[in-house]
């Protein structure tokens, strides 16, 4: 996943020659020469950098930008960040960065880019970096792929009672009606209900369309007609709930008007494994 994000990322914004090398394509320079590439700075939780970035990573990152420090700060308010921030003109970000405040963005007056190694920029992306007229990208559809994959996986096994049969095989050790035990296992012509269509929910929706199921979707921004191109039913969430024989949960916990929490609202109904 995390390679996946760091391909994603490094070829946002890069000159054709550059992205034409990192793909094994050669139509002329290696890379741009040097003080032509726009100065980085990283941002995240220092921890995360052997993860982020392997050895081959780096050298694509030091190919296309000049970095003002190979350390990532988790604050701002530390010398060595606001050295890097001065001078930076694309902040690397990913989980750990510190929110991107008026305050912080005054002691970058150079920064013109985030690019988020990873998926929501909720946490640190705020009103005041759009005010400043700043491009943000992420690694939202990046992320979104494998976390999908999971789900189709364990909502396919969820429907074959796998994990009840598990548990009983360990309790019986012995002969058993398993058919009869377990008639009602399987996939076809289930209800599936989706929380939340967000870029997991619709790639959920999308690997389950080659399966003979019926998908429910619960999101109030999703209209009647998004729902018909998609292929689902939209629903409320109680009706979701009672309804689904699985229930797969792709919403964020976004706040309301008035202070509540989406997330705060929800409580399961019926038997649907969640």
């Amino acid at each position: 996943m995390i390679e996946k994000q760091t391909k994603a990322i490094l070829t946002i914004g890069i000159p054709f020659n550059t992205v034409a090398h990192m793909s094994g394509m050669e139509t002329g320079p290696r890379q741009p020469p040097a003080g032509s590439r726009p100065r980085a700075a990283l941002a995240m939780d220092p921890a995360l950098l052997p993860q982020l970035l392997d050895a081959a990573a780096w050298r694509r990152l030091r190919q296309t930008v000049d970095l003002v420090s190979a350390s990532a700060f988790d604050d701002f308010t530390e010398p060595a960040a606001l050295r890097a921030l001065a001078e930076a003109e694309v902040l690397l970000t990913c989980w750990g960065c510190p929110p991107l405040t008026e305050s912080v963005l005054a002691a970058a007056p150079r920064l013109r880019s985030i690019i988020h190694a990873a998926g929501s920029v909720k946490s640190h992306v705020t009103a005041t970096c759009w005010e400043r007229g700043l491009s943000v990208s992420s690694a939202a559809a990046a992320n979104a792929a494998p976390v999908a994959e999971f789900t189709v996986a364990m909502v396919l096994l969820a429907n074959k009672q796998i994990w009840q049969a598990r548990e009983e095989y360990r309790a019986v050790r012995g002969r058993h009606d398993w058919r009869t035990r377990f008639s009602t296992a399987g996939n076809f012509r289930r209800v599936i209900g989706v929380v939340g269509a967000s870029h997991i929910g619709r790639h959920v929706i999308e690997l389950l369309r080659p399966h003979d199921l019926r998908i429910l979707v619960h999101d109030p921004y999703l209209t009647a007609e998004e729902a018909a191109r998609l292929g689902v039913e939209a629903a409320e969430l109680d009706t979701l709930c009672a309804r689904s024989d699985v229930v797969t949960l792709h919403a964020q916990s976004c706040r309301r008007p008035g202070g509540r929490s989406r997330a705060g609202t929800w409580r399961p109904c019926g038997t649907a494994p969640l």
